[in-house]
C-alpha cells in the first residue's frame, strides 16, 4: 500500500507540474499575442498619421496651385481690361480731336460772319467749375491734415464727359492730397455736362481740403 500511495503521489506531482507548465505556456502565448497587438496598433497609428500628413500636403499643394491659377487668371483679366480701356480711351481721344477740329473750323467761320461765339462754344460757363466740384468732392478720400491745402488741376475731357488727362496746375505742397484729388476726378467719370449739354474740353478747377 505504501508503494501504491507513493506511486499515486508521484503521479499527482507530475500532473501538477504538467498543469503549471501548461499555464506558463498559455501565459507566454497571451503575452506574445498582447505584444503583437501592440505592435499592430502602433503600425496602424503610424500609417494613419502618414496618410493624414500626405493628405494635408496634397491639399496644401492643390490650394497653392489653385491660388496660382486664380492669380494668373486675374492678371490676364486685368491686362485684358486695361488694354480694352486703353483702346477705348484712344478712340475717345481721336473722336474728341476730330470734334475739336470741326468745332474750331465752325467757330472760325461763324466768327467771320459776325454771328459766332468766337471760340466755337468750347469755354466753360462761369458756374461750371462749381458743378464739377460738387461731383468730385464726395469721391475724395483723404484723412490727413486739411488746413491750407489748395490744389489747382487742369482736366482734359471728351464732350461726353470722359476724362482724358488730369494734371496738377498748382500743387498744394502735399503730394498725398494732390493725388487724392486726381483719384477722385478719375472716379467721377463721366463729368457733368455744361449748360450747352457738352463737357468743355479743357477745365481748370481749384480744390480746397478745408471746404
Amino acid at each position: 500500500k505504501a508503494a501504491e500511495r507513493e506511486k499515486q503521489k508521484q503521479a499527482e506531482k507530475l500532473k501538477q507540474q504538467q498543469l503549471a507548465e501548461q499555464q506558463k505556456l498559455e501565459q507566454q502565448k497571451l503575452e506574445q499575442q498582447k505584444l503583437q497587438q501592440q505592435k499592430q496598433a502602433q503600425l496602424e497609428a503610424q500609417q494613419a498619421a502618414k496618410a493624414k500628413a500626405d493628405a494635408a500636403a496634397k491639399a496644401k499643394a492643390e490650394a497653392a496651385a489653385k491660388a496660382k491659377a486664380e492669380a494668373s487668371a486675374r492678371a490676364k483679366a486685368d491686362a485684358a481690361a486695361k488694354a480694352k480701356l486703353d483702346r477705348e480711351r484712344n478712340a475717345r481721344l481721336a473722336q474728341m480731336q476730330g470734334l475739336a477740329g470741326a468745332g474750331e473750323g465752325g467757330g472760325e467761320g461763324l466768327a467771320r460772319s459776325g454771328t459766332g461765339s468766337g471760340a466755337g462754344g468750347n469755354a466753360a460757363s462761369p458756374g461750371y467749375p462749381d458743378k464739377v466740384r460738387r461731383r468730385v468732392k464726395p469721391n475724395i478720400v483723404w484723412g490727413g491734415e486739411r488746413a491750407g491745402l489748395t490744389t489747382v488741376v487742369a482736366i482734359r475731357c471728351t464732350p461726353s464727359g470722359d476724362v482724358l488727362s488730369v494734371s496738377i496746375r498748382r500743387s498744394s505742397g502735399n503730394s498725398g492730397w494732390d493725388q487724392a484729388v486726381v483719384n477722385a476726378i478719375q472716379a467721377s467719370v463721366p463729368l457733368p455736362p455744361d449748360s450747352n449739354g457738352r463737357t468743355p474740353p479743357d477745365i481748370t478747377i481749384t480744390f480746397k481740403a478745408a471746404e
